[in-house]
């Protein structure tokens, strides 16, 4: 996802992008997980911003910010060549099948969840791969006072302790190596009881041996067959002398098959032979360590396989015999298993890398998080501004604490304590004071506010910005055409990116993936931490079930959960505060009021604590009836759809919405999102008494089947219609178009949009098309044109 953004916001041309569902879920490992350095790996909980880190590619990158999550389920996946990675479900996994390997087929973004429901084929095999990291330059500070090449030589092959350094070999290139190489005041001499032994002595007699006072100073002199070990700041070590030690590790002590692909290291010390695969990932190459039995011991064997560019073997008789690898040999290794672990405290980072993967435990690239704000983020980095726009003040507050939080020092430009780098994000909404709107306003037109957040009060024309790069609006379906694109006409001599934030897409947008600039990236997981929702409808021929209704209610009031109940409608007056829908089967009475129903249910919930909220209620008494219920002062909180957007109360698990035939599909899926918003699984209770076999009752019964957002779009679609993509229409049957509806002909126009699309590539100004560009121009004045482009 955050490939696709910083692709999009480098282009010379704005790309829309259609969001769906929640942005910002964690993906989170461990505190205790590893994320490497340019100086090694080092414990993701000891990183702060501006740590630098390495990407899958080798190259170095920095951390953006860094974002504990709490306590989460934790889930250990397991690889083919044993190594394993922790992580929460959230997590994101650049991944590829067996078959889109072969293809050559670009990587795919899975969630830790999505990998778990779908993770291995039918014969027991992996079913998802990931690549292989490419060698990255690292330095570690720490000393390497021996050849490397040296150290491997004598770690595989060589004798270190009684007051001797020895090596036996039949290859005079292996002597001619130690020699050269020997610290200076060395010396070799050819053990007389043993033809193939060479001692390694100092220059004279009692002089001394610096060779063992280096192996001493690095822990290595000494010790058993069984306890070698490679020592860190040689594992930590630039490429060129990491490749030189795995060269002297496998000359002495690698073998070969007849073949001349098969490598392998056999070893007693199980801390060499893993540091013989730990050298071998961070070279590019796939390495397995196993345990195997021989003349009754127990061995350690690595199996190595390395890129071309970094041959195993120095040794001549080995390297010629070295079959290269062909080009069709795919660097990877597959997902064998993934284990729940448990409840671990977690936290995500955002790199500044535009492929936003860094590489992890066992040397596994992986994904990280933040998708709008990263996207706002790459937009003031490179000098300009980012607006979002939310529906409801309730919501941009909500943006504004957590972007402020999140950003920490870095969203406190000019300010004591503000990092070198930082930025300002200001808050811009109907209620605020003059005071604290003139600041804003001043923050926004000079520049210095490099995000602004705000509500329908950014569209006014007394806002502008210095130079706005990016808009994100966030509950799309809450604004009108021209609303949304208001935004986008504060840009002097060009347009901004657009990026738009839904879970339920109105008829219009599903319209614009089609016919217009649009293109969707969906988030099909629920956020970190979220439960199921369970979703029924309490029809009118079924009394029972609206009784059961209340008494569900007191058992989870009882259980110390909290409840929601909505209505269309304020009740003080028609038409106030509700998105009722046109009743296409005749006269009905007025929808629900919270002042009506009110009565009732303190007569129903007897002893239960009701608060009530809607928009006519001054901000102050709106803040103070969430912040009651928010603090679990309240048991059941009867609303409007005030609370639609913006509203995080995980204790809260019932959701009932009476007259639910009287809200649009968008509507029911956003309100039915403010329960299961926790560990606690959600109830929502759609009371209605449209009759069976209607089209109001056929809506309801569909939003209960299903929780997918696009589903709904779809039906949404069935049943109004798009409107008119070349109009303000955001849905309705009226439409400037005569012979094709989406629904019917959505194949047919997106062969047309392919060929069009390819056609204005070759001839932008359709010189070589007269025809077409006459007929263009009387159907496509400027004005219907410009609707293309406003989502």
């Amino acid at each position: 996802m955050g490939d696709e953004i910083s692709a999009d916001l480098a282009k010379s041309h704005p790309m829309h992008r259609l969001l769906q569902g929640d942005v910002g879920a964690g993906k989170a490992q461990p505190l205790d997980s590893e994320v490497l350095t340019p100086g090694g790996f080092r414990r993701m909980g000891d990183l702060v911003p501006g740590d630098e880190v390495i990407t899958p590619g080798g190259e170095v990158t920095v951390v953006r910010g860094v974002f504990p999550q709490g306590e989460r389920d934790v889930y250990r996946l397991v690889f083919s060549d044993g190594t394993s990675v922790e992580c929460d479900d959230e997590h994101l996994w650049a991944v590829k099948t067996d078959t889109g390997w072969h293809r050559g087929s670009p990587l795919e973004v899975m969630t830790t969840r999505q990998l778990r429901q779908d993770l291995l084929r039918k014969s027991g095999g992996s079913q998802w791969y990931v690549p292989l990291v490419e060698a990255p330059e690292l330095d570690s500070p720490a000393e390497r006072p021996i050849d490397p090449y040296l150290l491997g030589l004598l770690l595989g092959g060589g004798f270190m302790k009684y007051g001797r350094v020895e090596i036996s070999s039949r290859d005079q290139e292996i002597i001619d190596a130690v020699a050269e190489l020997a610290p200076d005041g060395c010396r070799l001499r050819r053990k007389q009881d043993r033809p193939l032994g060479w001692s390694i002595l100092g220059l004279r007699r009692g002089s001394g041996n610096p060779l063992i006072a280096a192996l001493r100073d690095l822990g290595v002199y000494g010790r058993e067959a069984h306890d070698k070990y490679v020592p860190w700041g040689y594992l930590n070590a630039p490429i060129k002398q990491r490749h030189a030690l795995l060269q002297g590790l496998l000359d002495t002590d690698g073998t070969l098959r007849a073949e001349g692909r098969d490598v392998s290291l056999l070893s007693a010390s199980k801390h060499l032979a893993e540091a013989t695969a730990w050298l071998t990932r961070s070279l590019g190459g796939y390495a397995r360590c196993r345990r195997v039995r021989k003349e009754g011991k127990d061995y350690w064997e690595t199996s190595v396989a390395l890129p071309n560019d970094y041959p195993p073997f120095r040794l001549s008789r080995k390297a010629e015999r070295l079959r290269p690898r062909t080009k069709y040999e795919r660097r990877r290794k597959g997902i064998r298993a993934i284990e729940y672990v448990g409840r671990k405290e977690v936290q995500c980072i955002s790199v500044a890398h535009p492929e936003r993967l860094y590489v992890s435990d066992g040397w596994t690239p992986t994904h990280n998080t933040v998708v709008a704000l990263r996207a706002m983020l790459q937009v003031v980095d490179g000098g300009g501004q980012a607006a979002l726009l939310a529906p409801t003040e309730v919501l941009a507050q909500q943006h504004y604490r957590s972007i402020t939080g999140m950003l920490g020092d870095l969203a406190q430009a000019g300010r004591i304590g503000g990092a070198e780098h930082a930025t300002r994000v200001a808050l811009l909404t109907g209620s605020q004071g003059a005071k604290a709107r003139k600041e804003a306003l001043l923050e926004a037109a000079s520049g210095a506010a490099g995000i602004v957040v705000g509500t329908h009060a950014l569209l006014q024309e007394t806002v502008q910005f210095a130079d706005l790069g990016l808009v994100v609006v966030d509950e799309q379906h809450r604004f009108g055409v021209e609303q949304r694109d208001a935004l986008r006409e504060k840009v002097d001599g060009g347009r901004p990116h657009v990026l738009v934030m839904t879970a339920t897409p109105i008829p219009r947008t599903v319209a614009m993936t089609v016919f217009g600039d649009l293109e969707t990236s969906v988030l099909g997981q629920l956020p970190a931490g979220r439960s199921q929702i369970q979703t029924h409808v309490v029809p009118p021929e079924k009394p029972a079930f609206l009784a059961r209704t209340w008494e569900r209610i007191k058992e989870e009031a009882a259980n110390g959960r909290q409840i929601y109940i909505v209505c269309p409608r304020i009740g003080e007056q028609e038409g106030d505060e509700g998105d009722a829908v046109v009743d296409e089967e005749g006269e009905r009475r007025s929808p629900l009021g919270i002042m009506e129903v009110l009565p009732k249910l303190e007569e129903l919930l007897d002893g239960l604590r009701i608060g009530v909220l809607h928009g006519k209620l001054h901000p102050d008494e709106k803040d103070a009836v969430m912040r009651r219920f928010t603090a679990r002062e309240l048991d059941v909180l009867l609303a409007t759809t005030v609370i639609e957007v913006g509203v995080d109360v995980p204790n809260a698990t019932v959701m009932v919405i009476m007259d639910a035939d009287r809200f649009g599909v968008s509507q029911l899926h956003q309100l039915r999102g403010r329960v299961g918003r926790g560990s606690l699984h959600g109830l929502c209770l759609l009371v209605t008494d449209a009759a069976p076999g209607s089209k109001a009752r056929e809506r309801l019964d569909a939003v209960a089947s299903t929780t997918d957002g696009f589903k709904l779009s779809r039906l949404d679609l069935e049943q109004r219609r798009e409107g008119d993509v070349l109009g303000a229409a955001q849905a309705g049957r009226s439409s400037s178009l005569r012979l094709l509806t989406l629904q019917r002909d959505e194949d047919v126009i997106r062969d047309a949009r392919e060929e069009a699309t390819a056609l204005v590539e070759a001839d932008p100004g359709l010189a070589d098309h007269p025809g077409l560009a006459t007929v263009l121009a009387s159907l496509l004045d400027e004005e219907r044109a410009d609707f293309l482009e406003k989502t």
